[in-house]
């Protein structure tokens, strides 16, 4: 889930990977609220900026391992990476993302991952809802 301003910038985003309620509907209640009042990029969300909200909802599929990168193309597979505890994921055919070595660098930088420390990576697609 993803809140965006009337100018299509991101001001909150929050979601899971895997279900955590017993509906869809429930989980998007739950996110939105979470998307609006916690991520620590953003300040709470106030009254006046929900005119205009854009809201996103995207599913995702189940998650896929990926031996070879190659395998990739950013514009339809998002990526999840974890090493330990550290893990982070990035949704598919985002604006700022024009490769598969930015969208791994990106998703690497979330996790707080450097650059050649092993991790495992997974691949998915989402259902966009916009």
């Amino acid at each position: 889930m993803s809140l965006h301003t009337v100018d299509d910038l991101l001001r909150g985003c929050r979601g899971t990977i895997a279900p955590t309620e017993r509906t869809l509907a429930e989980a998007i209640i739950k996110t939105a609220i979470a998307s609006a009042t916690d991520d620590p990029r953003f300040p709470p969300m106030t009254l006046a900026e929900t005119e205009g909200l854009k809201i996103k909802v995207d599913a995702l599929s189940p998650l896929e391992p990926v031996s070879d990168t190659d395998q990739l193309d950013e514009k339809v597979y998002g990526v999840l990476i974890q090493a330990g505890h550290r893990r982070a994921l990035l949704l598919p055919d985002i604006a700022a993302v024009d490769s598969v070595s930015r969208q791994l660098e990106l998703v690497r930088k979330k996790a707080g991952l450097k650059p050649d420390e092993p991790a495992e990576l997974f691949c998915f697609t989402v259902t966009r809802y916009k």
